[in-house]
């Protein structure tokens, strides 16, 4: 049997097909997608390790200055709402603007003091919560900041969900190729075919999409138990001598092996409640 090498050497009319079938490939939603990411994943991968390492300068950051951040917040809120109402009044006092403009001008001004006295309101109100969540903001940067090691459990669970998409596509591709496939004469592109789905393999194709969409909440609960148990190791192995560790690995082994029961059960329960919404959408 001989196989073309190159797209160049099938024959006229086996060309024009492949030729027409790739332009209408590209042309659906799904050829773009893939086209986009095939021209773009070098500069995903470097909007991803930048995003980490961004994410990590922020952990820090947090970690050493949270006063100051917080306070840099606050004024800058100071500047938005009587900056821009000094701004807004000034633009009313100039000649060349119209009546409607400068009302306009003044009315956004008074909502922006009024707002901005609220915000000074409940800052003088509850200055001492502000200061309490700031020290939690702190102690919670210190954390992830003493902690890295959390990203690459978050990494390791985003590589597993996407192996189990990769799993549930194939079986889904494994239905459909199973399916009466019957060809499309009037097809443009003498590639058209017609699938004629039976009622197992709906319901199969059904009970797929819900496994999946099961076992990535699942997973996903798995990272978020993972972290919440690595903090509670962390501030129980502290005291006021010294700054205690994050025992990551056992709380995977607690996610995974004691509690893996109530998360996948709570997961099932999220699953149904998303399936249910899908469906009245």
């Amino acid at each position: 049997m001989c196989i073309p090498e190159d797209v160049e050497d099938l024959p006229s009319q086996y060309k024009e097909a492949w030729e027409n079938s790739i332009n209408k490939l590209n042309a659906g939603a799904s050829g773009r997608f893939f086209a986009d990411m095939e021209r773009v994943w070098k500069e995903m991968l470097i909007c991803f390790f930048l995003a980490m390492i961004y994410s990590i300068m922020f952990m820090w950051m947090m970690a050493t200055f949270p006063t100051l951040i917080a306070y840099v917040a606050i004024v800058f809120m100071e500047l938005i709402f009587f900056g821009g109402a000094g701004f807004l009044f000034y633009s009313s006092t100039k000649d060349n603007i119209s009546h409607d403009a400068r009302t306009a001008n003044l009315a956004s001004a008074g909502v922006l003091i009024l707002f901005g006295l609220i915000f000074n309101c409940a800052m003088w109100c509850w200055w001492t919560s502000l200061k309490v969540a700031i020290a939690i903001v702190d102690a919670t940067a210190d954390f992830f900041l003493a902690t890295k090691r959390l990203v690459f459990v978050s990494l390791g669970m985003f590589v597993v969900q996407l192996a189990w998409g990769a799993i549930c596509f194939s079986a889904v591709i494994c239905v459909a190729a199973n399916q009466q496939v019957d060809p499309k004469l009037d097809s443009e592109s003498l590639q058209g075919k017609e699938v004629t789905w039976d009622k197992q393999s709906l319901t199969f194709i059904g009970l797929i999409t819900f496994g999946f969409l099961w076992i990535q909440i699942y997973l996903k609960n798995q990272t978020i138990f993972c972290a919440m148990a690595s903090a509670s190791t962390y501030y129980f192995n502290s005291n006021a001598e010294k700054e205690g560790s994050a025992e990551v690995v056992k709380a995977l082994m607690w996610g995974n092996f004691v509690h893996c029961g109530s998360i996948a059960f709570g997961s099932l329960i999220m699953a149904l409640v998303t399936m249910l919404n899908i469906a009245a959408d």
